[in-house]
């Protein structure tokens, strides 16, 4: 899929519903997400991919997520301008019970994740066997910059060439991390 449309502009925009799958999607080219996922529940991605997305905005991403019970397996977020993945909650509301396995964020321009400091972040989120090289080259973004999640499970992830941190658990509560 290759565009961009919607409010925030992505090339696919999933609003508030229930139950979606995607599988074996490509998103390219849109103006601020590659795939944006606004208060979702239940959201299955497998294998799917956002590269080239975002103009620079601070709120870019390959992929946007926000929802309960979102999970990512063998996902990839490269070359976007921004961050790859952008966990966050809007309202007030927290995503919640997010799961990410096998992922990759390669070569964004801000960090590979990120998690926002808006006071309403996700929470029981789990990452496993995820990774992120390469990401930051607009400045000193990390690899999983993460700080704002409360109550997150790190199994077997690893962070490499990234221009700051390779993890940022700053602001982050309940934090379990597993070496690879």
């Amino acid at each position: 899929v290759n565009g961009s449309g919607g409010t925030p502009s992505a090339v696919i925009n999933i609003g508030t519903v229930s139950g979606v799958q995607l599988i074996d999607v490509t998103a390219t080219g849109g103006l601020d997400y590659g795939i944006y996922a606004a208060v979702v529940t239940d959201l299955h991605l497998t294998r799917c991919r956002a590269t080239a997305n975002g103009t620079g905005g601070g709120t870019d991403a390959g992929f946007g997520l926000h929802g309960t019970r979102i999970t990512a397996i063998d996902c990839i977020a490269d070359s976007n301008t921004g961050s790859g993945f952008r966990l966050f909650g809007t309202g007030g509301t927290p995503g919640k019970r997010h799961v990410y396995i096998g992922c990759h964020a390669n070569s964004n321009t801000l960090s590979g994740w990120y998690s926002t400091s808006s006071g309403s972040n996700p929470t029981l989120c789990s990452f496993t066997d995820c990774h992120a090289d390469a990401n930051g080259s607009a400045g000193s973004y990390s690899g999983f910059n993460l700080g704002y999640l409360s109550r997150a499970d790190y199994k077997g992830c690893t962070s490499t060439n990234n221009t700051e941190h390779g993890f940022v658990l700053m602001d982050a509560a309940y934090i379990t991390m597993h070496a690879p």
